[in-house]
């Protein structure tokens, strides 16, 4: 499997996130202005692990996606807009926590890189990809924070992946059973 990863720093509102099943391709996260462009070579990582975590990483670039188009809508100097930067940059996070995963494949053993994978996904999954979800703009304008469904077909798709993945990975079928995740934790590795 060969992963490219092109990080283009700008401030255009896009998503970065493409995995066709054996490529994944990131690209455009905001950030500081530089250009960083890497490859990564081959990775062996079981594919039912990295489609799981694939599926994850595209439903927070769809979050980052929607904040960052919802940001236009208000004005500069609006408490509301400032919400929907700290949105952006919760789910960038997540996002930067799976290329760091994926970077570090690539110089560590299968093993290690698979649970720390298992750990993640199962950390996102049962406690944080609903509550990290876009907020709904309508109610942020009149002070509730009422946050959307994840996107039903790439959650739906993630959920028969997770399905899948545990019966073929004991880490992620462990690491399901007590979910947790410190992105500190992956510097240790």
């Amino acid at each position: 499997m060969i992963i490219s990863i092109n990080l283009i720093w700008g401030d255009i509102c896009q998503k970065i996130i493409k995995y066709d099943g054996k490529n994944i391709t990131i690209s455009g996260l905001n950030g500081v202005n530089e250009a960083i462009d890497f490859n990564i070579g081959e990775i062996k990582i079981k594919n039912e692990l990295l489609q799981t975590a694939c599926d994850i990483a595209q439903i927070y670039d769809l979050y980052r996606y929607s904040n960052c188009q919802k940001i236009k809508l208000f004005s500069k100097n609006s408490p509301q807009r400032d919400k929907f930067i700290l949105e952006v940059h919760k789910n960038e996070q997540r996002l930067i926590e799976f290329l760091i995963l994926i970077r570090l494949a690539s110089s560590k053993p299968a093993k290690e890189i698979e649970k720390a994978i298992a750990e993640w996904i199962s950390f996102i999954y049962s406690k944080r990809i609903r509550e990290e979800s876009p907020i709904i703009t309508e109610d942020v304008r009149s002070g509730e924070l009422i946050r959307e469904s994840p996107p039903s077909e790439q959650y739906n798709n993630l959920k028969r992946n997770i399905t899948n993945a545990k019966i073929n990975i004991p880490f992620l079928k462990d690491a399901l059973l007590d979910p947790h995740f410190n992105d500190n934790d992956l510097f240790l590795l």
